[in-house]
């Protein structure tokens, strides 16, 4: 269940993004032409059914990722990424990368494993072209270098009882 005034925020932006075209927004060539959404929150309270909304409202074929399918080595990660984003371009489709907590968590100095994902995921998002949406439950360890890349953030609270029943019926 959407939080009041959330559905119309996000069909108004993506409806605009969606009109605007190839227009010029960053000095570097196909740098910055694509949507990124984040949408936070703990698990079973519509952030899943958000994404699927949106790509039925837009008419446009939906690409479901988890985390688990790029695996753990920055090699790995970045081809099937690659390989993943430019197929949901060539289908004009949105990208829903599920629970990606592991690909959002800030950096640190004693993970460089990690740090070589975090930068390969940041890499290939700056060139994206297309429609993605995101998932999280952990919001609090999202790297800041997320924060200038995403588009458009929205929190998700617990359903209340009210909601639960709503929901049900």
């Amino acid at each position: 269940m959407l939080p009041s005034g959330y559905k119309n925020l996000i069909l108004s932006f993506m409806e605009g993004q969606n009109k605007k075209g190839k227009t010029f927004d960053d000095i570097i060539e196909g740098k910055g032409q694509g949507i990124i959404m984040l949408l936070t929150g703990n698990s079973g309270i519509g952030k899943t059914l958000t994404a699927e909304a949106v790509a039925d409202k837009l008419r446009k074929p939906l690409y479901v990722l988890s985390a688990g399918e790029l695996g753990q080595e920055s090699q790995s990660v970045e081809a099937k990424l690659r390989e993943v984003l430019d197929l949901t371009e060539k289908w004009n489709g949105v990208l829903l990368f599920d629970e990606c907590d592991v690909f959002l968590q800030e950096r640190s100095t004693n993970a460089l494993a990690h740090n070589e994902i975090v930068a390969v995921f940041l890499r290939l998002l700056e060139y994206h072209c297309g429609i993605l949406i995101m998932t999280t439950n952990r919001a609090d360890s999202i790297d800041r270098a997320f924060q200038s890349r995403i588009h458009l953030t929205l929190h998700y609270l617990d359903l209340d009882v009210k909601a639960r029943e709503h929901i049900w019926r």
